[in-house]
Order: C-alpha cells, then sequence, then structure tokens
C-alpha cells in the first residue's frame, strides 16, 4: 500500500534486500490499493464508513523503487476510487512496465494471465480474489459486460487452471482471502488451494490477513496462505476511515492510536500497525530444466525502510510449528485464542502502563 505519511516520497531499501530482490527474473506483488483523489472514493464504501485506501498518482513510481514486473488488482481495495479509475490504472501500469492482473474492463480482461518465458519454459500467472464480504468487505468484481476484479468462483478458475497448463509449463495464482490479523488460514480457503493445484496449478501465493502464516505443500507444490506485509507504511485516517495526506506539521500533532480502527470517529488520527503488521514473507521461486525450488525469507518495514527481518529463523521455526494445525478443526479455536490473549495483553495489561494504549481505552468509553 502506497499511503499515508509515505506519500510522495521513495522507497527506502536496504542493500542487502535489494541485492535479493534484483537477483530474481522478474517480481510479483499485490498493489493493495486504489489510485485517485480523496474525491474519487467509492460511492458504495463512503456511507458505510469502510476503510478505503487509496494512493496518489505519483505515488505509482515507488513500483519502479520496487523493481516490481508484475501487480495482482484483485483485491478488497483494488476499487476504492471507485471501478473506472481502477480501469484507467491499468493503462496507467502498462505505461510505467508494470503488467496488471486479475482486474479488467469484463471478466475475460480480469482473467487474463501475466506471461513470463525464459530458456524454454514459460509461467503463466493469475490473481483472483475471494468473494466474501464479511472478511473483505465491499468488493467489485468483473462480470461479462462491466469492469472490476476477478472473483475466485471455483468454477471459472478451475477450468481456466487446466486450460492454461495444456499451454503453459507452469501456473502460479495469486490470491486474495482469509481473514485479518489470524495466524492460521480458515479451513474453507485450505480445501480451495487444494483444489486448485488438483486442477493443475504449481503454486498458490496467499494475501489479505496482514499477518504472516504457515506455508504448506499439497502434492509437493507451495500454498503460501499469506505473505503479511511488504510495504505498508504508516497512514492517516479519517472520520470515515479513508487515508488522507496532512501537512507534515498537522501530521505530527494527530493522536496516535496503536490497533485496529474502531468504526467511527469524529477526529483525525495516526494508525499504526503491530510488529507483525510489519512483517513480510517473500516467497522465492527458482525454475531450472523442469525442476522448482522454493525459499523464503522475511522483510520488515521499520522507521520507513525496508529490510530483511534479523528474526528471519524464529519466525520460519513459529510457522513450521503453526503448520501442524492448518487444516484441522482446531485451527479456529487457536486463532480465537490468540486474539483473546493479545487483547488482553495490549488492551488491558500493557494499557496500564503505556499512553498509546490508554489512547484505545479512551475511544472505547467515547463511544468513537
Amino acid at each position: 500500500m502506497l499511503s499515508g505519511d509515505q506519500a510522495g516520497m521513495p522507497v527506502s531499501v536496504s542493500r542487502r534486500l535489494k541485492r535479493k530482490l534484483d537477483a530474481f527474473d522478474f517480481r510479483v506483488a499485490t498493489l493493495e490499493t486504489a489510485v485517485g483523489t480523496y474525491a474519487d472514493i467509492d460511492e458504495i464504501k463512503m456511507p458505510k464508513s469502510e476503510v478505503a485506501v487509496w494512493s496518489k498518482p505519483e505515488d505509482l513510481h515507488k513500483l519502479l523503487d520496487l523493481n516490481i514486473n508484475v501487480v495482482s488488482l484483485a483485491n478488497n481495495h483494488a476499487c476504492d476510487c471507485g471501478v473506472d479509475s481502477m480501469l484507467r490504472l491499468l493503462d496507467t501500469l502498462r505505461n510505467l512496465g508494470v503488467t496488471p492482473i486479475g482486474g479488467g474492463l469484463n471478466l475475460e480482461e480480469a482473467m487474463k494471465p501475466a506471461v513470463v518465458e525464459k530458456d524454454g519454459e514459460s509461467l503463466a500467472i493469475i490473481g483472483c480474489c475471494e468473494d466474501n464480504p464479511d472478511s473483505l468487505g465491499t468488493l467489485h468484481f468483473a462480470t461479462d459486460t462491466e469492469g472490476g476484479i476477478y472473483r475466485l468462483d471455483e468454477k471459472v478458475i478451475v477450468p481456466q487452471i487446466q486450460e492454461l497448463k495444456r499451454h503453459y509449463n507452469y501456473v502460479a495464482v495469486v490470491v486474495h482471502w482469509g481473514v485479518e490479523h489470524k495466524w492460521l488460514p480458515e479451513n474453507y480457503d485450505v480445501k480451495i488451494g487444494e483444489k486448485l493445484i488438483d486442477a493443475g496449478a504449481d503454486m498458490i501465493i496467499g494475501g489479505h490477513p496482514h499477518h504472516i502464516q504457515p506455508q504448506i505443500f499439497y502434492k509437493k507444490c507451495p500454498i503460501f496462505f499469506s505473505l503479511g506485509n511488504f510495504y505498508f507504511p504508516d497512514f492517516c485516517l479519517d472520520k470515515v476511515s479513508n487515508v488522507y495526506y496532512p501537512e507534515s506539521e498537522k501530521f505530527k500533532e494527530l493522536p496516535v492510536f496503536d490497533w485496529m480502527a474502531p468504526a467511527r470517529r469524529n477526529f483525525a488520527m495516526r494508525y499504526f500497525w503491530k510488529y507483525y503488521g510489519r512483517l513480510g514473507m517473500m516467497a522465492m521461486v527458482s525454475i531450472t530444466k523442469g525442476n522448482i525450488k522454493y525459499k523464503k525469507d522475511y522483510s520488515k518495514y521499520k522507521r520507513g525502510k525496508l529490510t530483511i527481518s534479523k528474526m528471519g529463523v524464529s519466525h520460519s521455526v513459529t510457522l513450521s510449528l503453526f503448520s501442524h494445525y492448518v487444516g484441522k478443526e482446531s485451527s479456529k479455536k487457536i486463532n480465537n485464542r490468540i486474539t483473546w490473549l493479545r487483547n488482553i495483553i495490549e488492551h488491558r495489561i500493557l494499557g496500564m502502563f503505556c499512553r498509546k494504549y490508554q489512547f484505545f481505552n479512551y475511544l472505547q468509553k467515547h463511544n468513537y
């Protein structure tokens, strides 16, 4: 997401991380933002006070700073400035040399893959978004005659994967699914991921929870349920939960909030993510003469700079332990218990000593 207090500023990347990114032939990301102006906020989201994430057009050059080649628009924020702005964004991205997937003037265009070819091997990449308004909010899906994003519909995507597999050596699916801030994926998403691999997909790359989740193998193919956040800087929200861009001096004066935003407020505020909200997992895939190798590493966004996390071993061990519960009946209980425990520690215990948590309690008492 390219917004908030980092608007108009170049991306600061550590040398080590930049070398790692540049070592690959191409890089794929989810562009989880709309591009437009405050006046463009989606006419459906605005009255409902849903979070609307948008970026200024000039911030798209950050994709070039990170050397991103392909972006998926199939996510719950791509149309936050309206469907028309998303359709204009398609041409803007192409003019920048970035290939968009997962969105289009109609369903056929939204389904169109990005194709990468090298040394006689070919890879087709498609992007899609789960249809779950309970966890993803307002969604604008493409139809045969209307623009929007590519809906994750098994009746449509399974035949498409089968067809792509007949023309290309490998198929990758970038999917937006799940529930925010959960450690484990939803069981129904686990089943969907398996169905996509059964259809012929070679890898599933997931996102949306804003939290890294375990990666598992199914039929020797990886399913990355959530890569967390790669570049998701601090931003500002106003009373209807829309991103806005204050002047630097005004920005310093805003109150600080340190957890999930309440539904409604009557003043502007700064919004900060927790540690795991600043952590990203990088899924690294190498294909050599039919041999596919998968690795992962971890990035961290801290104090305005992207670096490689020094806690990579710890994250891998933790996720490996959690992977044993993926798809199990107990996964929902584990997610709920972690959420319950986190709320006690952060909102009650720490709230007695730390002003930023006291602010959370203040908001709750005053019904903002």
